[in-house]
């Protein structure tokens, strides 16, 4: 605990008179040594005296030198303002220097006080650090504690309102107390936690605001800020009950003490304008009660009562209630700013009463809104808008005129539909609605006015025969969708209606059709090309081409087009026919009431299908090149549609014979080979009228030769001059040489057995005489390089494949067989055939 200034004030001044009393006896020179006085000691040095105790410090404080370098008297000066200095419990006189530029005098408790401030956490709670960040906040230095004056710290030193005390309280620091302190807050727990909740936003900064404008919750006095604090309490309270919907008038006019004086609001208020503020005063976390006076000051009527009427339209209350239907009367939309259309419609309290609850109100809805609501309430069709009703009033139009109207539909606010309408009234046809009404719709009568001025049938558009047709409620399902008539259908109708123009005839025309009269119009068209597309087989047969052909079997027109028995492969629908571009000269094709007769259809089908069997005719290919063998019988196809379309029959030149399925020709041959030919004549019959049409295709074979004559010729190895002549008399009776131990296979000339590397030909037609084999060798013997007259091409040439158990040498007889072949190791026989080709 820290030292009584008093007594650290007497315990200082005895120290200080013993002290000088020795320092003046030794000025005089006297020794400090004996129970009495010393004599004076002229010559003494300075090393005489003990050094140990007095700090360079002080010596360089004093003298800018240290103590072994001064004189007896300088060194007596130093000790002496040491010891008083450390008797006063300052460090030496250099640490009482600092201290007394500070305010800190020479004296026991301002030592003490100078210790404390140097070492502010040795005999204090906290540390050092703390201390003397709290002595730089509160007295706005940077030393720490020791850079305070003596006055300075000794406040926040003190026992009873210092530093400790502040902690203690429950302040953050000293500086933290002083500020409050200021602001007239007390050393006192109560005030700390105040003190708190006046800086950490525990009420709100607004409330604060309201109280003192300009300022924060910690700038308020103790008193100002407990003011702000319960009237932020208050307003919270009241916020809630916004929030829960049970706020009253008392709550805004009585406890928050608000006024009505600057409100379009008078007392009392009614319920719902209660809950219209409850919808609009503020309610967030800095709201104050100036901002809910700002609110009720600024209260608009109009608005009010907008929403009032958006709550009446989205409640359920029936009959009775705030928000009952009742309530919305014609003065409530005057009040929310309707009051134009309320005049001007004369729409009455029990016409909005009944529509108010299907309005679609926002919850704040404008001028337009209302108004078009009043609109539909007075009796006009949904959609209706309020402005059309002006527009059509400014038009000429009366109110209730223009009100059925637009219940007839289409109908427009212009002065020319004005007009319009009042000619329907006048008019007596059923469609518009008998003299003296209109119940047309604009459409209607548009088609019926058109129709009964028009100068003939075709002058009526598709959209006026659709308008009156719907008007009349006319059906037949014949027609397709009578709403959206098809191009033939509103043909058919013209052309029904003939010169009587009226809606009646369209009527009557549309009553009256018939598919079969309907197709026939469509198909008609489609033939001429006044319709897209192309007739299908269904068409035909909708038409009734099918019971209106007398003709049987295939001959029938229908019974044929549903066929596959067309085109070049005789595999094709037959109604492909139906594609072609071809149009009969004799089909009549007049439009309406079914005068496309039904005959002239079935004539136009047969000659349809004629010019396209004819076209298949032209455009079918030959067939397919054949091959075969002589001395023996060849077959070549027919063009399939010999074989399966009965508008065609098909022959064949002489020597050649038809088969039965129309599938073949065939013909025997003997020796000869090479290329052979038939000529096949394709026949439209003149079926369905006209005449025949015909036109002959080839088709060709090539053959092989097929026989088997043979000749022997004998080589014996070695050098054999007569075997080219051998060979050569072989080629010049038009056979081909072989190797005599390949001959079993030679007659049919296939690629038999162990020698199936070659196949061999004979020279006719350009084949190639190519190579032979000869006798056989034992696996491993060799052929030199050169075998022939000329030489083999490579070694390869010369060498036949290997097998299991032989090994053979291929000869090039093209380049003839010569004396100079052999092998390598010894000679053998050779035999060779020539074969030729017989049919005997």
């Amino acid at each position: 605990m820290s030292i009584s200034p008093s007594i650290r004030f007497v315990s200082v001044l005895a120290l200080v008179l013993s002290l000088s009393l020795i320092a003046a006896e030794a000025r005089r020179g006297f020794s400090s040594s004996g129970s009495g006085s010393g004599s004076y000691d002229s010559s003494a040095t300075t090393n005489s005296w003990d050094l140990s105790s007095t700090p360079d410090a002080d010596c360089l404080t004093l003298y800018s030198n240290a103590c072994a370098d001064l004189t007896p008297a300088q060194i007596e000066e130093v000790a002496n303002l040491t010891a008083a200095a450390q008797a006063a419990n300052f460090t030496n006189h250099t640490d009482y220097v600092v201290a007394n530029a500070l305010g800190y005098d020479l004296s026991m408790q301002d030592g003490t006080q100078w210790a404390d401030a140097r070492n502010p956490g040795a005999d204090n709670t906290g540390l050092d650090d703390a201390w003397n960040t709290d002595c730089n906040n509160s007295f706005t230095v940077t030393g720490g504690c020791d850079a305070l004056t003596n006055v300075q710290f000794a406040n926040i030193d003190d026992d009873i309102s210092g530093r400790v005390p502040a902690l203690t309280a429950g302040y953050a620091s000293f500086s933290d107390w002083q500020t409050a302190s200021a602001l007239n807050y007390e050393l006192d727990p109560d005030d700390a936690v105040l003190w708190t909740q006046a800086k950490n936003g525990t009420v709100s900064a607004a409330a604060c605001d309201a109280e003192f404008p300009g300022r924060s919750c910690h700038q308020l006095t103790k008193s100002s800020f407990e003011n702000a604090k319960l009237s932020n309490a208050l307003l919270t309270a009241k916020i809630a009950k916004v929030t829960a919907g049970t706020l009253n008038q008392a709550d805004l006019l009585t406890d928050l003490g608000l006024t009505l004086s600057s409100s379009a609001l008078s007392s009392p208020l009614a319920a719902w304008q209660i809950d219209y503020l409850e919808s609009v005063l503020p309610t967030g976390t800095n709201t104050t009660k100036a901002d809910w006076q700002t609110t009720m000051n600024n209260y608009s009527t109009s608005t009010a009562n907008a929403w009032y009427l958006w709550k009446i339209a989205s409640s359920s209350d029936a009959t009775a209630g705030t928000y009952s239907a009742s309530n919305a009367t014609t003065a409530l939309f005057t009040a929310a700013g309707a009051s134009s259309a309320v005049t001007a419609l004369g729409v009455t309290n029990t016409q909005i009463a009944a529509a108010i609850s299907t309005s679609g109100f926002t919850s704040a809805p404008n001028e337009t809104a209302m108004n078009n609501f009043l609109t539909e309430a007075r009796g006009f069709a949904d959609g209706t808008s309020y402005a059309s009703v002006t527009t059509a009033t400014g038009n000429g139009w009366s109110l209730p005129d223009y009100l059925t109207a637009i219940g007839n539909g289409g109908w427009t606010s212009s002065s020319a539909d004005a007009t319009a309408f009042a000619a329907c009234e006048s008019n007596t046809d059923a469609l518009s609605g008998g003299a003296g009404a209109c119940t047309a719709s604009q459409s209607v009568w548009t088609a019926v006015a058109a129709v009964a001025s028009a100068s003939s049938a075709d002058a009526v558009t598709d959209t006026q025969l659709e308008t009156i047709i719907a008007a009349g409620s006319v059906s037949n399902s014949a027609f397709g969708d009578l709403a959206n008539l098809a191009n033939f259908e509103t043909d058919y109708i013209r052309d029904c209606m003939g010169s009587t123009v009226t809606a009646n005839q369209v009527s009557g025309c549309v009553t009256g059709g018939t598919s079969t009269k309907l197709t026939t119009q469509k198909i008609s068209g489609m033939i001429t090309g006044d319709y897209s597309g192309t007739p299908s087989v269904a068409d035909f047969e909708a038409a009734g081409l099918a019971s209106a052909d007398t003709a049987s079997g295939n001959q029938n027109v229908i019974t044929f087009l549903k066929k596959s028995v067309c085109g070049t492969n005789g595999t094709t629908s037959c109604s492909a026919a139906l594609g072609a571009s071809y149009v009969d000269a004799s089909l009549v094709a007049s439009k309406g009431s079914g005068s496309s007769t039904q005959t002239a259809l079935v004539n136009y089908l047969k000659d349809a299908l004629l010019e396209y069997n004819k076209a298949v005719i032209d455009t079918t290919p030959p067939p397919a090149t054949a091959s075969g063998a002589s001395c023996g019988s060849i077959s070549l196809n027919v063009p399939a549609v010999c074989k399966v379309n009965p508008a065609f029959s098909c022959t064949v030149e002489s020597g050649w014979t038809m088969a039965a399925n129309m599938q073949t020709i065939s013909k025997n041959w003997g020796s000869n080979y090479g290329t052979v030919s038939a000529q096949i004549t394709i026949t439209r019959n003149p079926w369905w009228g006209g005449s025949a049409y015909s036109r002959a295709i080839t088709t060709s074979a090539t053959l092989s030769n097929g026989g088997s004559l043979t000749y022997s010729f004998h080589y014996n190895g070695g050098n054999h001059p007569g075997f080219s002549s051998d060979m050569d008399n072989c080629f010049d009776a038009g056979g081909q040489m072989l190797a005599e131990d390949n001959y079993s296979d030679a007659p049919s000339f296939s690629n038999g057995g162990w020698h199936s590397y070659q196949t061999y030909v004979l020279p006719e037609g350009n084949v190639n005489r190519d190579r032979a084999w000869w006798n056989s060798r034992s696996q491993g013997d060799t052929v030199g390089p050169t075998c022939g007259r000329y030489g083999c091409g490579s070694t390869d040439q010369c060498a036949g494949p290997a097998s299991s158990s032989h090994y053979r040498n291929l000869y090039d007889i093209n380049r003839y067989m010569a004396s100079t072949c052999s092998n390598t190791s010894n000679d053998h026989t050779g035999n060779f055939v020539c074969v030729k080709a017989a049919c005997n």
